[in-house]
């Protein structure tokens, strides 16, 4: 029976810098510590980062902190700056040791007017 692990939550996505055309935007979320069927997590391996921009789309892949999850992490996605109104939206999934893919949380989107 395939196991899932249960959404994550976005808790924050907001414009950093502007560096030598590109924007740097800060993710954080909190890690997964039980999986939908309401169990302890103890296969945890990643979280991806699904997020798009001006119709191209990116994926992140980063390594769990521990099998367990629970962990507050932040990390930087860049996006090329264009003049204009630039909207990002992310979601992101849990990936158990055995590559089964939880469903993915809600989108948070966020809108930047570069002039």
């Amino acid at each position: 029976m395939k196991k899932s692990i249960s959404s994550l939550i976005i808790i924050l996505l907001f414009p950093l810098a502007v560096k030598a055309a590109t924007l740097r935007y800060s993710v954080s979320y909190t890690e997964p510590t039980t999986n939908a069927d309401g169990t302890t997590i103890t296969d945890l391996a990643s979280i991806v980062l699904y997020y798009d921009y001006n119709g191209i789309a990116k994926t992140k892949k980063i390594a769990a902190s521990s099998p367990v999850g629970g962990k507050k992490k932040t990390i930087s996605i860049y996006i090329p700056v264009t003049t204009g109104i630039t909207m990002v939206n992310v979601r992101a999934t849990a990936v158990d040791i055995s590559g089964n893919e939880s469903g993915a949380s809600a989108t948070v989107t966020k809108t930047v007017r570069i002039d």
